[in-house]
């Protein structure tokens, strides 16, 4: 992280904790500072745990120590307790059962693919090869799935019966979810702020026709080359797919979780400074993410881009039970599916890192015997 880099963070960290506090205290004068659960601070707390880790690290770019990551997955696991809080889930078992699944699940395997990024790649194994590419194929279809699933609403003040799938969306019949429910807004059909409300139109709808279209590419690319480790290898096109669907993933995550904050257009100044937040967000993302669209050293830059991700990821898979029981599965399914087409993404780029490192594979099925025969060479001069 260069300098510039850790500065930004640092004001984003402080401004999303000061916006946390100022928005507490508005709906709660009475409540004292420290009166509630760790869970309404932990979006933030988990910020600043990673500025303070990457101000005082002494790692390569200033990426934040093991203990300071463990302590940045600590406060998004402090989440949990919001879970049993919300008036949706907390009658509703399922609902609880499907948050807590995908917010456990979502938290080990980002610490999972964290620490192989930081070892440098991922050892070649078949059982990882053909993982990564069922789960960039599922996640595909997941996102193509929602084109006929609930995905957003025709009424802002999210009925049940107000519901729309994908194609709603593509042609133009039903706006985005968060066009009519964002920070400028309160769910009416006038915007509390007006002039913030033109931030939030384009945005979504974008990103969502673009996230069908990569997905369809993604999709075909994965089936292509599927038989041949060599072909992935020498393409072009999987440190793209790791820029766009990383991208896209955090673009959605943002986008949903000031979608609920939407309370915030109740104060002008809480939802100006919650806008420029939204903005910067993904902002951070693409700084991280443009070494592996240009090509150079990837690791750093995508192990710093998970953990910027983690505490607002960990927010919306928290919230995921909460969608569904908003009639909106779509929305749900496309966060998930968005989030398996980037980690097959990354999880293939690291891998052909690791396999350059040893001996270049020309074929899936000979991968045992190269493999084998080159751990011998190994032994050997090490014996020697």
């Amino acid at each position: 992280m260069t300098r510039t880099f850790r500065l930004v963070l640092v004001i984003y960290a402080l401004s999303f904790a000061a916006l946390s506090v100022a928005t507490r205290l508005a709906h709660s004068p009475s409540t004292t500072l420290f009166g509630w659960w760790l869970g309404d601070y932990a979006v933030p707390c988990a910020y600043l745990a990673l500025v303070i880790g990457s101000l005082f690290s002494k790692n390569e770019g200033h990426e934040p120590s093991t203990p300071w990551v463990i302590v940045t997955f600590g406060f998004s696991l402090s989440l949990l307790p919001v879970c049993f809080q919300d008036p949706i889930q907390k009658a509703d078992i399922p609902f609880i059962s499907i948050s807590l699944a995908c917010l456990l699940g979502y938290l080990a395997f980002s610490g999972w693919l964290y620490m192989h990024l930081r070892r440098g790649h991922i050892s070649f194994r078949p059982s990882f090869w053909w993982s990564a590419l069922a789960a960039g194929i599922v996640g595909s279809s997941m996102v193509l799935s929602t084109l006929f699933m609930d995905t957003t609403t025709r009424n802002p003040g999210f009925s049940q019966e107000g519901a729309d799938t994908g194609w709603g969306i593509v042609l133009g019949r039903t706006p985005w979810v968060t066009t009519r429910v964002n920070i400028a807004s309160l769910g009416n059909d006038i915007p509390t702020i007006p002039w913030l409300q033109h931030f939030y139109v384009p945005g979504g709808y974008i990103v969502y026709l673009l996230a069908l279209a990569a997905s369809v590419a993604l999709f075909a690319w994965l089936v292509t080359v599927r038989p041949s480790i060599k072909r992935v290898d020498q393409s072009r096109a999987l440190a793209g797919f790791v820029f766009i669907f990383s991208f896209f993933t955090f673009w959605i995550y943002t986008d949903i979780f000031w979608g609920w904050q939407s309370l915030l257009a109740e104060a002008e100044w809480l939802a100006v400074l919650a806008t420029a937040l939204w903005l910067c967000g993904p902002i951070l993302a693409l700084i991280t993410l443009f070494p592996v669209a240009a090509g150079q050293d990837y690791a750093l830059g995508l192990r710093i881009f998970l953990l910027l991700q983690v505490p607002i990821g960990a927010f919306n898979y928290l919230m995921l039970g909460n969608v569904v029981g908003l009639d909106m599965p779509g929305l749900a399914v496309l966060m998930v599916g968005l989030q398996l087409e980037s980690w097959a993404c990354i999880g293939l780029l690291a891998l052909m890192t690791g396999q350059n490192q040893t001996e270049p594979l020309s074929d899936s099925h000979e991968h045992e015997r190269r493999l084998r025969a080159s751990s011998d060479r190994v032994a050997r001069q090490t014996g020697c």
